[in-house]
């Protein structure tokens, strides 16, 4: 978290294959009995996120399609998703947003062509369904795989709940 940029960067599959290929390379060093083993699920993983990728790509999304992100992690998944990560609306932890701040956004969601609103199905849940009611979008709750799994789901399974949440507000938004 040191410096700018965003560090979230597992919230894009192709992304996450690298780093479990560098966390076996270092772990293979440490425990060289292992090796055969780690090589092997980290191949798998790095299987799966290309399946998660081909996945996100046949989403029904328009070329140049926007989104308003309420978590600077989403930006990883607006580009996983093809979409345009346009606004982002990023209210302080135990902060709400105030009236004014949630109109002016919707205007500018409206005034943008902006309908889907990528948010996290937490405090900020509330916010988005607002602003998706205010600007006849569609808000997307998605997990950002930053807590606990649910059942030792594994990132691949999480990332597929993703996947198909997109695609019902993609599909309900075509009506």
């Amino acid at each position: 978290h040191e410096g700018e940029g965003n560090p979230h960067v597992w919230l894009l599959p192709e992304n996450a294959a690298e780093q479990a290929a560098a966390i076996c390379g270092v772990l293979c060093e440490a425990m060289p009995e292992e090796r055969e083993t780690l090589e092997r699920n980290t191949a798998h993983f790095s299987e799966e996120t290309e399946r998660l990728a081909e996945r996100a790509a046949a989403l029904p999304v328009t070329e140049g399609e926007q989104a308003a992100i309420f978590h600077e992690g989403f930006a990883y998944l607006a580009e996983f998703f093809g979409l345009n990560a346009e606004i982002g609306i990023f209210a302080e932890e135990y902060q709400e947003p105030s009236a004014k701040e949630l109109a002016g956004a919707a205007h500018e969601m409206r005034e943008d062509g902006i309908s889907l609103l990528l948010a996290a199905d937490d405090s900020v849940a509330k916010y988005a369904r607002i602003l998706a009611g205010e600007s006849g979008g569609h808000a997307v709750l998605l997990d950002p795989l930053t807590t606990k799994a649910e059942e030792n789901d594994t990132y691949a399974g999480r990332m597929e709940r993703n996947i198909a949440a997109m695609r019902q507000a993609l599909e309900g938004a075509e009506e």
